[in-house]
């Protein structure tokens, strides 16, 4: 692209996992700290190559955000450059801002990219309001940043985000919206431990249906859930009480959610406030039951497993250990490919420094002496 610094910084998109992680990821810390980057091969082996809407909105807020020169903003590049401006200097900053894909795209993938921005906004308290898709394949449902994501980081990095709204979007039509208020944080994010998970205390469920689909539906997901966790529980996690299992059946009301939809998401909490979760889209090609069954499955998949960190608040925390001041160390399953891809992009743009440790033959620890970031460093 003619025209850009020299010394603009290029990251290769089809690294390791290769989606859009890499662009996710890179953008958040390019705008952190005034890095003027070029991106390549952007989702070079999907079967859509390049941008999609969803990764459009996450850019261009970004880009407003931060006041950046952004070019290579349209649907199937495989190529943009991001030119970080003044950064928060202006006394001009807005208090509020609205990414809104107008696909079914992701509103928790957009939080991804926007929130260790905005952690470091000098305004006292900002708004994110997203609208796409909440519940979908292909990306975390908002349920897991609810129950999950948000839980953890709030615990571990005093991060305060409230989620003020959730108005449910589905697959194909979107639709949907997400608001939350956000207050950044006053000097660096802390290094956190995440070494022992403790004791699982409970487990919870949310079976959900909306549209004109039959309530039927709804027992039929219950029933295999209930049916698979409490025949393999006991010997999973010999401890663990089955009164302590609460499923919640939901048909959501029409002006909570936009189109139809279906699906189940499981969660579990430790003593030691680890999370482990489970979750399955509903689908016409598929009974129901099996959706059910199918969400538990990939839930007892994460107690056999058994880290203090699941496989997906794995790549979503590289971000903040690499930012944090001082090391953190994370006790996980399998090291997934989207956690490999993250801590390379991290590695990339930051001088934090990470260390995978073996413990056995499946369980791991990532450690990380992170940069201390603070809106001071940003040049």
């Amino acid at each position: 692209m003619s025209g850009h610094p020299a010394s603009l910084k290029r990251i290769d998109g089809s690294y390791g996992e290769g989606g859009g992680q890499i662009v996710r990821i890179a953008i958040a810390l390019a705008s952190l700290l005034n890095i003027p980057i070029e991106i390549y091969n952007i989702r070079a082996s999907r079967s859509q190559p390049g941008l999609r809407p969803q990764h459009l909105t996450g850019l261009r807020l970004a880009k407003e955000i931060c006041d950046a020169q952004l070019e290579g903003d349209v649907v199937g590049s495989t190529r943009i450059s991001f030119i970080p401006g003044c950064g928060f200097s202006s006394e001009q900053l807005k208090t509020s801002y609205v990414g809104n894909t107008h696909t079914a795209g992701s509103c928790a993938l957009l939080f991804q990219i926007a929130l260790p921005v905005l952690l470091f906004h000098p305004r006292p308290a900002v708004n994110l309001l997203l609208k796409g898709g909440t519940n979908a394949t292909q990306a975390p449902p908002i349920d897991y940043m609810k129950h999950c994501l948000l839980p953890i980081l709030s615990r571990y990095f005093s991060i305060d985000v409230k989620l003020n709204h959730i108005k449910r979007g589905y697959y194909p039509k979107g639709g949907g919206s997400v608001d939350l208020t956000i207050t950044p944080v006053k000097q660096h994010l802390p290094a956190i431990d995440m070494l022992n998970p403790g004791q699982l205390e409970y487990i919870k469920g949310y079976v959900y249906l909306a549209g004109p689909l039959s309530p039927n539906h709804l027992e039929k997901m219950r029933t295999g859930v209930e049916t698979l966790l409490y025949k393999e529980l006991p010997s999973i996690v010999p401890t663990f009480a089955l009164a302590n299992v609460e499923l919640e059946c939901v048909k959501e009301k029409e002006e909570n959610c936009h189109g139809s939809g279906s699906g189940v998401f499981l969660w579990g909490e430790t003593s030691n406030h680890s999370y482990f979760s489970g979750t399955e889209i509903g689908s016409p090609k598929q009974d129901s039951v099996r959706t059910g069954e199918n969400a538990a499955k990939a839930l007892l998949q994460e107690l056999r497993e058994y880290g203090a960190v699941d496989q997906w608040a794995q790549d979503q925390l590289i971000i903040f250990i690499a930012l944090a001041k001082g090391r953190s160390n994370l006790r996980t399953g399998p090291i997934t490919l989207h956690t490999k891809s993250a801590i390379w992009v991290a590695s990339q743009l930051t001088s934090a420094e990470f260390e995978i440790s073996s413990i056995d033959e499946v369980h791991n620890i990532i450690s990380c002496q992170g940069i201390g970031y603070e809106r001071s460093n940003a040049s």
